[in-house]
């Protein structure tokens, strides 16, 4: 499949790694482990993909993600040599996860989707501080393919 994409003209692949924590992978629904990223990874890379070619997206600000997971997650697909870019969590009402969010934050029922959008909610995880998130993206910027 990864042939065909290069083949066909595929310019840029973006993968959803989301996390490396097992725990919050599998509590967001288990789309991807590690394995699987690495795999991926190193395909993309064998049929001729290059670095500059493939990003991966990572969340902020979920449940339970401390900021030395997101540097773990961040130093992951770095140590790779592929820039990840920071993806902000967004809770969907109803989800298992956004009952979580609620609980963490000592939110109730009903809450202005402003509240919960992707430009305020990770500003309220209580495991994420500003100063935190401009490292995060300081880290990124850094990174030279």
């Amino acid at each position: 499949m990864a042939q065909l994409m290069l083949e066909c003209g595929f310019k840029q692949i973006w993968l959803g790694l989301e996390t490396v924590d097992p725990k919050l992978q599998q509590r967001t629904g288990g789309k991807v482990d590690n394995a699987s990223f690495l795999w991926s990874i190193k395909i993309l890379l064998q049929v001729g993909f290059s670095p500059e070619q493939i990003r991966v997206y990572l969340l902020i600000g979920l449940p339970e993600q401390s900021f030395i997971n997101i540097i773990d997650s961040i130093n992951m697909v770095l140590d790779n040599g592929i820039k990840p870019y920071l993806a902000k969590y967004s809770p969907i009402p109803g989800t298992a996860i956004w009952e979580q969010a609620l609980r963490e934050l000592g939110w109730q029922e009903p809450v202005d989707p402003l509240w919960h959008n992707d430009a305020l909610m990770p500003y309220y995880s209580p495991y994420l501080n500003s100063e935190q998130y401009q490292k995060l993206k300081m880290l990124i910027k850094n990174f030279k393919f």
